[in-house]
């Protein structure tokens, strides 16, 4: 049994060059890779864009429930202008839909750097539901929050 010990060699030192020569290969070649990939992406990977929230009202028509709306007020405050695209809304994170009503202060949905823009949706109100909302860019940013109604009458 003793011999079996004796007779097992260790790594060479042909072995052990060889070893980090396929090291460094494979890490060179992932690296041209994933530089390669990212050359189909045409987005950069580091957004100067902030967007954020800066208020969300809640406005009730009694007369009429189709002419209930929420008013979102976002800010960009990043170093790059921010286009909204779309805006969803429900009553439950899952189940977000696209809200087609979508109104600005603007005639245009882009949010210029260190400004901000009021949107407008119409929506069904129930003061003790709360609202969940997604709000995604052009870029791919998206923004997801909620909120508990405190109704205002418009």
């Amino acid at each position: 049994m003793n011999k079996y010990y004796r007779s097992k060699g260790g790594v060479t030192p042909f072995s052990g060059i060889v070893l980090i020569l396929v090291i460094v290969v494979a890490i060179t070649s992932s690296l041209v890779t994933y530089a390669w990939i990212l050359s189909f992406n045409d987005s950069p990977i580091q957004q100067n864009t902030a967007l954020n929230v800066e208020n969300v009202r809640f406005y009730e028509n009694e007369m009429d429930e189709i002419n209930d709306f929420v008013e979102i007020v976002l800010k960009n405050s990043g170093s790059e202008a921010v286009i909204v695209d779309k805006i969803y809304a429900g009553t439950s994170p899952s189940n977000l839909m696209t809200m087609n009503m979508v109104n600005c202060n603007s005639q245009t949905q882009v949010i210029t750097q260190g400004s901000t823009q009021i949107f407008t949706i119409k929506c069904c109100l129930k003061e003790q539901t709360k609202f969940y909302f997604k709000i995604a860019t052009k870029s791919g940013q998206t923004i997801r929050f909620s909120r508990n109604p405190t109704i205002e009458d418009s």
